[in-house]
């Protein structure tokens, strides 16, 4: 072997690769790396003080998105900025509306880029913010793609009404999930501000889904002009995939 090849670095990767794939005990993770106990907990700790992995309640480990970032900044190139901006582009002057980028985290999404409308009523949300995902277009359209047991867990920390519109009905909320898992659009009809509401799609990677885009503004002009923006959002969803590559064939 190399003299510059270091094993304790090899084998940090090897635990973020494995993690990649859901959350694990350390004692699968050891098993799987075929690592002494010792070695896997020293590794774990030291990712979880850089704030690469965290521990969840149920005692697994998973990563979090600071590994994320780390992956996004590989894909700063103008091209690929240029790719995502000509569609928001579109979609701005179409319809005058804000534009989320989102992605899930732990029950929440994040807004990871955000276009501010033209139109009165913006949205209250804000670059690097995080929302309910059950309450919001983005949140709804990445929670319909993660494992049964996340949806699971989601379900049984409760299901908080932030206004009369909110879906707290597990067996409700379940119906709308499978809805955008078959293919639906993503509503949110003023569930975590009244007033505000919001249209959204999944983009999809060749691993799945790895982010939303969203269309928000006041909730009954989105709901009037839904199919207009529901088109355009399809629309721009495929074009993305498609110029930065990610769309699986």
């Amino acid at each position: 072997m190399p003299g510059y090849f270091l094993k304790t670095l090899a084998n940090g990767i090897d635990v973020l690769q494995l993690l990649k794939d859901g959350p694990l005990t350390q004692e699968q993770i050891a098993g799987s790396l075929h690592l002494p106990a010792d070695v896997a907990y020293r590794i774990v700790r030291t990712f979880q003080d850089k704030g690469f992995i965290s521990r969840q309640p149920d005692g697994t480990v998973a990563l979090t998105l600071a590994v994320w970032e780390l992956g996004m900044s590989a894909r700063t190139s103008r091209d690929v900025r240029l790719a995502v901006s000509h569609q928001v582009s579109h979609l701005m002057e179409s319809f005058g509306e804000t534009v989320h980028l989102s992605v899930y985290d732990s029950g929440d999404v994040v807004y990871i880029d955000k276009w501010d409308g033209t139109k009165p009523l913006r949205s209250y949300t804000r670059l690097g913010g995080r929302s309910p995902a059950y309450c919001v277009a983005t949140g709804k359209a990445l929670l319909a793609f993660q494992p049964a047991e996340e949806i699971q867990r989601l379900l049984r920390s409760g299901l908080k009404r932030h206004t009369a519109r909110t879906v707290v009905n597990p067996d409700l909320l379940r119906i709308q999930l499978t809805s955008i898992h078959r293919g639906a659009i993503s509503v949110n009809t003023g569930e975590l501000n009244c007033e505000v509401g919001g249209l959204a799609v999944p983009l999809r990677a060749a691993t799945g889904v790895v982010a939303a885009l969203g269309l928000s503004g006041p909730a009954e002009r989105m709901l009037a002009n839904r199919p207009d923006y529901e088109r355009a959002l399809w629309q721009a969803a495929h074009q993305i995939e498609e110029e930065l590559g990610i769309r699986s064939t």
